[in-house]
């Protein structure tokens, strides 16, 4: 009578213990995929800004090449400033 009762408690301590440790892995994955939901929905609008800024400079850098091969955008003060319409194009 004894063997019954501790393969009973044993069968039954086996079972909660599998049952939180499932319950664990849930939470877990659960905490996961709203992570990767967060990362998503923040990365990948910031991607497609970051594409679309360089897609915008490399234009803009073909349409207003500088004589010394520069960017149009990086000059000292005494050098040359961007002109009224490339300040314009480029505000645009």
């Amino acid at each position: 009578m004894g063997a019954a009762i501790i393969t009973v408690v044993l069968a039954f301590v086996g079972y909660l213990v599998t049952y939180l440790n499932g319950l664990r892995l849930t939470q877990r994955q659960e905490r996961l995929a709203r992570v990767n939901r967060q990362l998503s929905e923040l990365y990948g609008p910031l991607l497609a800004l970051i594409e679309i800024n360089s897609r915008m400079y490399t234009a803009f850098s073909e349409r207003y090449p500088r004589p010394d091969g520069r960017s149009p955008l990086q000059h000292a003060p005494d050098e040359m400033p961007l002109t009224e319409e490339e300040l314009v194009e480029w505000q645009l």
